[in-house]
């Protein structure tokens, strides 16, 4: 049974800032997947899109049984950043056998930050918080599954170390936010790091980012 849950999206601004009512995070180059545990493991795009053939390695994480997760699947470079460009070419090999193959090569990695359904709770009225207390303890690292960083408040320093390293951008949170599917909600807000998204000449679609022509 499908029980994709539409994903809250954040809404975009330009400048960071400090509160301590809220989290940030790295906004992370990679494709949003929704995760689900149970009855098999299932992967879905933001549209919903079943795509969990296309991620062989990610079908025996670590996670209990009856929950629906948020994250980000990337692939990272040499230098342990994501490869948006590699990543891309991934999703979009269809062959099983070439697949499996690149699965092993360079496997991707899951990185969680947020838990809707939990032992077959669902979560989304919890607020944020809680949902990454609920996350932290439930859920393990492993080699291919990662939780997502934060730190509450300082949101300009955050935005600044992003762009020293060259990353994508951040995201600030509310603590006490519930999660609101389907829309772009004030109480998540991103900030793009403008230099970074220019340089790397992508355009949005509706899993993510590719290369823009």
């Amino acid at each position: 049974m499908n029980m994709f849950i539409t994903p809250m999206q954040p809404f975009k601004i330009n400048e960071p800032f400090d509160d301590d009512r809220y989290l940030t995070e790295l906004k992370l180059d990679g494709i949003r997947i929704q995760y689900h545990s149970t009855p098999e493991p299932k992967l879905y795009t933001i549209d919903g899109r079943d795509i969990t053939n296309q991620f062989p390695e990610l079908l025996d994480l670590p996670v209990p049984s009856g929950s629906i997760f948020d994250g980000e699947v990337i692939l990272t470079d040499t230098q342990g950043k994501p490869d948006f460009m590699a990543l891309i070419d991934r999703f979009h090999r269809n062959d099983p056998a070439v697949v499996r193959e690149l699965a092993k090569q360079r496997p991707v990695t899951y990185c969680l930050f947020d838990i809707l359904r939990h032992d077959g709770e669902d979560l989304r009225t919890v607020p944020l918080f809680k949902r990454k207390q609920v996350l932290m303890e439930t859920v393990r690292e492993s080699e291919r599954l990662v939780h997502v960083r934060f730190i509450e408040g300082n949101g300009q320093a955050y935005f600044e170390e992003c762009k020293k390293e060259q990353l994508s951008g951040i995201i600030l949170k509310e603590k006490d936010s519930i999660y609101e599917c389907g829309q772009a909600s004030t109480h998540w807000v991103v900030v793009n790091n403008q230099r970074y998204h220019k340089q790397s000449n992508y355009r949005k679609t509706d899993f993510g980012y590719v290369v823009g022509v």
